[in-house]
């Protein structure tokens, strides 16, 4: 038996605690074994301490000689790219009511997806369902704003979809990335009438309070979005749907979500079991003091905890594999070019396919690029906080991968703390529920 290379010695003074990052798991020990641990004792501790030797063979501490953890956790992420859910998001339009500084998408006015690419995406889902073991068809509407769609392709797909699960005992899942605006009561109420759309699922933006929000996504005539979005939100939620509030935050926009949280506090209590807050910093956001505006961000999410909101764990890294490493995930513009990113922007030179009148999709040599390199590099393999950060998303690693050395730049102290945020977030839910 050999120590993983994943395993973490963290001391707390009186006692220490252990961290696989290949298990997340979490443990406190006493001082004394996390001594023979850091002294690589595995023999006296067999010896000595057989019960804790056993623990730790179990909870993957400790793992037997001939075993490639790394190996080990590739393969399980190729198992899992093999999901029995099928994704599928779709650009109904690439046109928007709305025009934020920050958006990386270049509109195309009054385009909108035609017929025969609503009935090839219904062909692909058919084609997939019947020859994988799918049991969950998951459809996402992005965009530009997918609203300004509803009527031309969400609601006709949907009804077609819906035959389609039922027919093949496949359950269908909705949801919208939206700005909101068009997120009414009347929408809503259209939407949920469709069997797919009981448990429907809304991502919806705010830039700050109203005064930060205003500025940035406002009408073509300047009147402001932030009242009509936050009105829309809460009926939503009255309704029934889920939202995912994402704040996108900047240096100069952070403090003002005090603000944003007075706006919320009227939500009921059983309404904001629905509501799901998620910080997430603006990256064309340069500010220069980034450790203040973390320290700030921290306990600005404290607040909202405090008041009873969900919110997201703030981190360096995101430990899930990303959804364009999936093979069961497609992304469809309006036009038949196929992605599998939503983070970039949806330009012929960016896709990786075209899907064909007969639902089949063509991939192109990006596509092979990102297939190739999706299990980061031989730098990502050695290093020992691998499992949890993978060399970052697929797209990053495409974009980057002619750096030999660690894709994302992390020095040994950059990597101690994304251990010691992962292990202080772990406990914290732990202690929460």
């Amino acid at each position: 038996m050999k120590f993983s290379k994943y395993l973490f010695v963290l001391r707390k003074g009186f006692c220490s605690l252990i961290y696989n990052c290949k298990t997340d798991t979490v443990s406190a020990v006493d001082n004394q074994l996390a001594d023979l641990i850091e002294g690589h004792q595995l023999d006296y501790i067999e010896q000595k301490h057989q019960d804790f030797y056993v623990f730790l063979k179990r909870e993957g501490f400790i793992v037997e000689d001939d075993v490639d953890e790394c190996v080990d956790i590739i393969e399980t992420w190729k198992k899992e790219e093999h999901s029995p859910t099928l994704s599928i998001f779709i650009n109904p339009t690439m046109d928007c009511n709305l025009k934020c500084w920050y958006c990386y998408e270049k509109h195309v006015p009054k385009s909108m997806m035609q017929q025969g690419v609503v009935d090839s995406i219904l062909k692909l889902a058919t084609h997939e369902i019947a020859t994988r073991d799918i049991r969950m068809l998951s459809l996402s509407f992005f965009g530009g704003e997918p609203l300004l769609g509803l009527d031309n392709v969400i609601i006709p797909l949907l009804e077609a979809v819906s035959d389609l699960a039922q027919k093949n005992g496949v359950v269908v899942q909705v949801s919208l990335v939206t700005n909101g605006v068009l997120l009414t009561k009347k929408n809503v109420a259209r939407l949920q009438s469709l069997p797919t759309c009981k448990q429907l699922t809304c991502q919806v933006t705010l830039d700050g309070n109203e005064f930060f929000h205003n500025k940035t996504k406002c009408f073509s005539n300047g009147v402001g979005t932030y009242s009509k979005i936050l009105k829309n939100v809460k009926d939503a939620l009255k309704s029934g749907v889920r939202i995912t509030l994402r704040f996108n935050t900047t240096m100069d926009n952070l403090l003002s979500y005090a603000d944003v949280l007075e706006d919320l506090e009227d939500i009921a209590s059983g309404e904001r079991e629905l509501l799901n807050i998620d910080f997430q910093h603006v990256w064309q956001d340069n500010g220069e003091d980034t450790m203040k505006y973390l320290d700030r961000q921290e306990k600005l999410r404290e607040r909202f905890v405090e008041k009873g909101f969900t919110v997201n764990e703030l981190k360096h890294i995101d430990n899930s594999r990303c959804y364009a490493d999936r093979k069961n995930h497609y992304t469809i513009n309006y036009n038949g070019d196929v992605f599998k990113c939503t983070a970039r922007e949806f330009s012929p030179n960016n896709r990786e396919g075209v899907l064909t009148t007969e639902g089949e999709v063509i991939w192109n040599a990006k596509n092979e690029k990102r297939e190739k390199l999706k299990y980061g590099n031989d730098s990502c393999h050695q290093c020992n906080i691998f499992p949890i950060c993978h060399g970052g998303c697929s797209q990053f690693k495409m974009e980057s991968m002619a750096i030999s050395d660690c894709i994302r730049g992390y020095s040994q102290k950059d990597k101690e703390k994304i251990v010691n945020d992962r292990v202080d977030y772990i406990i914290s839910n732990k202690i929460k529920n």
